[in-house]
C-alpha cells in the first residue's frame, strides 16, 4: 500500500469515533430512542468452572458431526442400504445366537423355547479433533457442491448396485403366503382404505400359534432382509431388518433413549392417549390432507410437543433410521417408490412414547392402500417372548428385534403386536404418507370436488376409467421376485 494511503487510513481510523459522535448521541439509536448505555457493574459468571473456550470447542465438534451427516445422501447409488457415520459399537452380539439361522418360520403349535435375552451397556464415543479454519471451509465448500449435485438427482435415475442385488434381492429366501392382494378392501378411488372397528383385545404368542388361530411363528434375528410375497408372487412386505453396521446398536439405543426422556415432557390429549390403535401416548408430525381439509396442512401440535417432535426429527439417530427405511423401500419397490417421489415420500411420522406400547388389531385406513408404512421397533425387550408384529391376514407372528424395520401395506393388512415383559421397554417409530396427498397431487393440487367439476364430458370419461383401473395400476407397482432377479 502506498505510504500516503496508509497515512490517510491511519488518520481516518483514529478520527472515526469523533466523526460518529457528530451524527449519533451515545445511548440513542438513529430514531433518538434511548437504550441501555451499557453502564453499571459487569456480570460475572457465577460458575468458577465455566470455560467458554471448551464450550465453543464442543459446539464446533457437534457442527462437524452434523456436517458428516449432511453429506450423506440416502439415494446415492454408491451406498444403498447403508448408514451415515455413527458412534462406536456398543451392544455385542450374543454368543448363543451367532450360529442361529437368520429367520425360521415355525408351523402352528411349535413349542420351541426362546433363547435367553442379552443386555449390555453402551460404550462412550471416541473424541473428535476439530478441523482448522481452512479445512473447515473446504469441507463446507464440498458440502455445498454435494448439495447442488444431489438437487439434480432424481429418484427415477436410481439404480441398485449389482452387489446389493446379489446380497439382498437375489439371495433372499422369501416367506410365501396365499394372501390375495387384489381382493383386499379399499376405497373406490384406491387412494385410501376402508375404516373398520379395531379389535380391542390382546393375544399372547402361545395363543396365536395355538389351535385357536393357527398362526405361523417367524423367528427372525433382523440381520438379513426377508421379503413376504402374496399368492401372485408380489413382494407386499419387507422384513428389512437393519444395516450391516457394527455401530447400529448405538443408533437405535439413542433413539429409544430420546423417546424415553422426551416422552415424559410431552402432554397428551385424551384422543392421543386412547385411540383405535391402543392405549398409549403417540404424537404425529408432518403433512396431512383429508377429513374435510381444503388443502394439505401441517399436523397440529401444541408448542411444547412441536418443539419435542422437531428435536426428534433433527436427531441423528432418527435420521439414520429414516434413511435406512427409505433405502430399503427403493431397493425392493422401485416403481412404487417413484410414484411416491412424484407426490410425498413419507410425509408423516408417528412417535409412540409409551414404554409398554401394545397395539390392538387395526388398519391405517387413511394411508395409500398399495403403499408401504415403515415400522421401526425400539427399546429394550426380549423379542423372542414379546413385541412380535402380528399380521392377521397373512397369519404370521414375526419376531421384531429392537432397531429393526419392517415395511408393510398397513392400510390393507390388519396388524397388531404382542405384550412385552413387565420391566421391559418397547417404543416404535413409524413413517407413512396419507392417501389424500396422492389424490391432491393427481388432481392438479386441488380438491376432488374442484377437480371433477373442472372436467368436460370427454375428460370425465377418461378420469372415470382411470379411477376404475387405479387399484390394478397400484398393484402393478409392487415388484415380484422374478422382476427383482432379472434386474
Amino acid at each position: 500500500m502506498p505510504s500516503f494511503l496508509a497515512s490517510e487510513s491511519a488518520v481516518l481510523m483514529f478520527s472515526l469515533p469523533d466523526i460518529l459522535t457528530r451524527f449519533f448521541t451515545p445511548g440513542q439509536i438513529r430514531s433518538k430512542c434511548a437504550f441501555s448505555p451499557w453502564e453499571g457493574t459487569p456480570i460475572t459468571v457465577p460458575d468458577p468452572e465455566f470455560d467458554f473456550g471448551a464450550l465453543l470447542k464442543q459446539r464446533l465438534d457437534n457442527e462437524l458431526a452434523l456436517e458428516e451427516l449432511d453429506m450423506f445422501y440416502p439415494f446415492d447409488s454408491q451406498s444403498p442400504l447403508t448408514t451415515p457415520p455413527s458412534s462406536p459399537k456398543t451392544w455385542p452380539q450374543s454368543a448363543d445366537r451367532d450360529d442361529t439361522p437368520e429367520f425360521l418360520c415355525l408351523p402352528p403349535l411349535d413349542n420351541a423355547s426362546p433363547s435367553d435375552y442379552a443386555s449390555t451397556m453402551a460404550q462412550p464415543s471416541a473424541s473428535r479433533t476439530p478441523l482448522s479454519h481452512s479445512k473447515h471451509q473446504s469441507k463446507n465448500n464440498r458440502k455445498r457442491k454435494c448439495e447442488l449435485a444431489n438437487a439434480h438427482k432424481s429418484a427415477f435415475n436410481y439404480e441398485v448396485l449389482p452387489r446389493v442385488r446379489l446380497k439382498h434381492t437375489h439371495a433372499s429366501d422369501p416367506i410365501k403366503t396365499d394372501f390375495e392382494t387384489q381382493s383386499a378392501p379399499h376405497a373406490l378411488t384406491a387412494y385410501v382404505g376402508i375404516c373398520e372397528e379395531s379389535w380391542k383385545q390382546h393375544h399372547t404368542l402361545d395363543e396365536l400359534v395355538g389351535p385357536k388361530f393357527g398362526f405361523t411363528h417367524c423367528q427372525w434375528l433382523g440381520r438379513k432382509v426377508v421379503p413376504v410375497t402374496d399368492k401372485e408372487g408380489r413382494v407386499i412386505a419387507i422384513m428389512a431388518g437393519h444395516p450391516d453396521d457394527p455401530n447400529w446398536d448405538s443408533v437405535h439405543m439413542e433413539a429409544a433413549e430420546r423417546l424415553n426422556i422426551l416422552g415424559k415432557q410431552c402432554t397428551f390429549t385424551k384422543d392421543q392417549k386412547m385411540h383405535c390403535r391402543g392405549r398409549f401416548g403417540a404424537l404425529s408430525i408432518g403433512i396431512s390432507f383429508g377429513g374435510g381439509q381444503m388443502h394439505p396442512q401441517n399436523l397440529h401440535n401444541n408448542k411444547t410437543n412441536s418443539a419435542i417432535l422437531n428435536s426428534l426429527l433433527s436427531c441423528i439417530a432418527f435420521i439414520q433410521l429414516a434413511g435406512f427405511a427409505l433405502s430399503s423401500f427403493v431397493t425392493w419397490a422401485l416403481t412404487l417408490f417413484q410414484y411416491y417421489a412424484l407426490h410425498f415420500i413419507f410425509a408423516c411420522a408417528t412417535f409412540n412414547f409409551e414404554p409398554w406400547m401394545l397395539c390392538y388389531r387395526h388398519t391405517d385406513s387413511g394411508n395409500l392402500p398399495f403403499g408401504w408404512c415403515a415400522i421401526t421397533a425400539l427399546g429394550k425387550f426380549d423379542y423372542c417372548r414379546g413385541g412380535h408384529l402380528v399380521l392377521w391376514d397373512l397369519k404370521l407372528v414375526i419376531d421384531f428385534p429392537p432397531g429393526s424395520t419392517i415395511l408393510i401395506p398397513s392400510t390393507i393388512l390388519r396388524h397388531s403386536n404382542t405384550a412385552i415383559g413387565k420391566y421391559e421397554h418397547c417404543y416404535s417409530f413409524t413413517q407413512y404418507t396419507p392417501g389424500g396427498l396422492f389424490h391432491w397431487v393427481d388432481y392438479g393440487v386441488r380438491t376432488s370436488e374442484a377437480y371433477w367439476s373442472s372436467l368436460d364430458s370427454h375428460s370425465t370419461v377418461d378420469a372415470e376409467r382411470l379411477k376404475e383401473n387405479r387399484w390394478r395400476l397400484g398393484l402393478d407397482m409392487f415388484s415380484t421376485l422374478e422382476q427383482l432377479h432379472a434386474m
